[in-house]
């Protein structure tokens, strides 16, 4: 049996098809890389797997309106995929959460080094023949104390470059043990401690009902004044009004970015326009696993697990 493939969103082709050549079920792969929702919604009946990226949105509806037997997330997050429709309708859902957890960290202490070093601030001022190193002077690690709101496989990665920093390093995780923290040499606290300490504050949470817009007004009140924050995982983690608020105010010092509720993000975007006036603002296009060959092994791995499935379910039919 020939199993029809949709690929909607851009990956390695190359590198997915060498994936798919370790199995033995047929595919017939269709690319539509740049494929419109209305349009998915319309040809979506047709297909047994998909394979999508973050742009995607495999909500209830399309769910419901499809005969897909599996979806793999080209990728980490399943925040795009209303998982109760897909387990209700038997469809299973693959991801790729240890391929990139490396380079988003790497990602997050470069955005760190940018905001607190002021190095894009610099580079646009030479470039308007400017010599400003006294109003560029920026902060150091050592000592600072770096708390990380979720300690996973991105946040402890994050922990590990941190220490090598000669910061101290503080966690919020209720699934992580006080054992698995000391073996990364990250001391766990509660929400409230890890945002009064944190000198730099990192997001490594997943989005869900509980982390949804978890940093409100009253969480983020708690910071401490001058705080940086990176975000490598969500946007919708905070009360967006009360953020760009605090802001403005100078109690964040500075914050980046590479992860929009929308993205890309509209031209009016508040974090936007704020970083237009001047504030200390960096933001990026989602670029956290944007890495050549980090990419190259998602797309491969993609491949080896829609073959597999099929595989495993011709098998399945085979001895019934």
């Amino acid at each position: 049996m020939i199993r029809r493939v949709l690929i909607s969103d851009n990956i390695d082709i190359n590198a997915f098809m060498e994936g798919v050549e370790e199995g033995n079920s047929k595919l017939e792969v269709d690319v539509r890389s740049d494929i419109s929702a209305e349009e998915l919604k319309a040809i979506i009946k047709g297909y047994d797997g998909i394979i999508f990226r973050s742009r995607t949105k495999l909500d209830q509806e399309l769910l419901n309106n499809s005969n897909l037997l599996c979806a793999v997330r080209a990728g980490n997050g399943l925040d795009n995929v209303h998982l109760e429709t897909a387990n209700k309708k038997g469809i299973q859902i693959f991801n790729c959460p240890e391929l990139s957890k490396e380079n988003v960290a790497d990602y997050s202490i470069a955005m760190l080094v940018n905001l607190t070093r002021n190095l894009i601030k610099a580079h646009l001022s030479m470039l308007d023949g400017k010599w400003e190193r006294d109003l560029l002077t920026g902060c150091s690690f050592k000592n600072k104390t770096l708390g990380i709101l979720g300690l996973g496989r991105i946040g402890t990665e994050v922990a590990i470059r941190a220490r090598a920093h000669g910061m101290k390093v503080i966690a919020q995780d209720t699934e992580k043990t006080e054992e698995y923290a000391t073996k990364h040499g990250v001391t766990l606290v509660s929400l409230p401690e890890l945002l009064r300490q944190s000198d730099f504050l990192t997001l490594h949470l997943p989005l869900n009902k509980e982390t949804h817009r978890l940093l409100n007004r009253e969480k983020i009140s708690l910071l401490k004044k001058g705080v940086y924050i990176i975000n490598s995982s969500r946007e919708q983690l905070f009360d967006f009004t009360a953020l760009a608020e605090a802001i403005e105010s100078g109690h964040v010092a500075g914050y980046a970015t590479d992860v929009f509720e929308e993205e890309p993000p509209h031209s009016e975007h508040e974090l936007i326009k704020l970083a237009k006036r001047g504030y200390n603002i960096l933001l990026t296009p989602h670029l956290g696993a944007q890495v050549m060959e980090v990419q190259q092994t998602i797309a491969r791995d993609s491949g080896k697990k829609v073959v597999h499935f099929f595989d495993n379910l011709e098998q399945k039919d085979k001895s019934r």
